[in-house]
């Protein structure tokens, strides 16, 4: 399974396999066919000899195959190429994108390809790099960061109510609606959102320096290395993640009524991985005591 999956991915052998499959399905077509015209044939022929009308047969099944052709142009076809009854779908995709878990590497965005792949009021997806094409247009050209898992996050919503927002890796299935959604108010969006931002920053950041060697001349180069390792981290958080910790909090108080001052003091102390790994689990923490409100 992985050799074939490799195989489509490449974009000599995906044509190869695709110009195959491509044959078949014009062979196939063409049986089909020369069945379904003789059948359309022996049966045009037994009406007309039932109703003593003098007509050469060819004509009679030419004018059954140009009434099923007139009956099937007068059907309203879907966007997605079946034949369903006008209406606006129940399913609303808000927003959807494509990159590594981790971080780093290409960002897609894919709300148009998944708006456009929505069928009777649903979604079904394997999520593959190659499987993000809408007509002609391919929303993911490239692999986002090659060789580490992606994830694909969507936000969307049913008859105009609450947004959902839920997260599906590489080779899983996108099922929409779920059965039973979890309803995300948007603060709690945004919570989940820092969270995530975090862990990538976490894993930008790495480990702390660490002292190589014994005297005063390893240690005074730990302690810059140290220095300079906070300093910058300190900057790079406060220039990405501080205003956007200040607005949450400030909508915790004044929206939920939480004051958490172990979250205030974590996202004012200087920048560790500690720090930064105590953030995550406060966050997850907090948004687990919002209040939903569904509709």
């Amino acid at each position: 399974m992985r050799l074939l999956k490799k195989m489509w991915a490449d974009p000599v052998w995906s044509k190869v396999i695709g110009g195959l499959i491509t044959s078949l399905i014009i062979g196939a077509s063409g049986l089909l066919w020369l069945v379904l015209t003789k059948g359309l044939h022996d049966w045009a022929a037994a009406l007309w000899s039932a109703l003593f009308i003098s007509v050469p047969l060819w004509v009679v099944t030419t004018l059954v195959v140009l009434l099923c052709v007139i009956v099937l142009a007068l059907k309203k076809p879907s966007k997605t190429g079946g034949f369903l009854p006008a209406g606006p779908s129940r399913l609303s995709i808000v927003h959807a994108d494509y990159q590594a878990i981790e971080g780093g590497g290409k960002v897609f965005d894919v709300t148009e390809c998944l708006r456009a792949k929505t069928e009777l009021n649903s979604l079904f997806l394997e999520i593959e790099n190659h499987n993000f094409t809408a007509g002609s247009k391919n929303y993911v050209p490239d692999d986002p960061k090659p060789s580490k898992e992606k994830r694909l996050q969507v936000t969307y919503s049913l008859d105009g109510g609450p947004q959902y927002c839920i997260e599906r890796v590489e080779h899983q299935r996108l099922v929409l609606p779920e059965e039973e959604p979890e309803v995300l108010t948007s603060l709690r969006i945004e919570l989940f959102s820092i969270r995530r931002d975090l862990l990538h920053f976490l894993q930008e950041i790495g480990d702390e320096p660490k002292v190589d060697g014994d005297g005063p001349e390893a240690l005074a180069s730990f302690f810059g290395a140290k220095n300079t390792y906070l300093a910058r981290n300190k900057a790079r958080f406060d220039n990405r993640f501080r205003d956007r910790l200040v607005r949450a909090n400030r909508r915790l108080i004044s929206e939920m009524d939480i004051i958490d001052r172990e979250f205030e003091v974590a996202f004012n102390s200087t920048c560790t991985p500690q720090l930064v790994k105590k953030l995550v689990d406060l966050i997850w923490t907090i948004a687990g005591k919002l209040d939903v409100k569904p509709g």
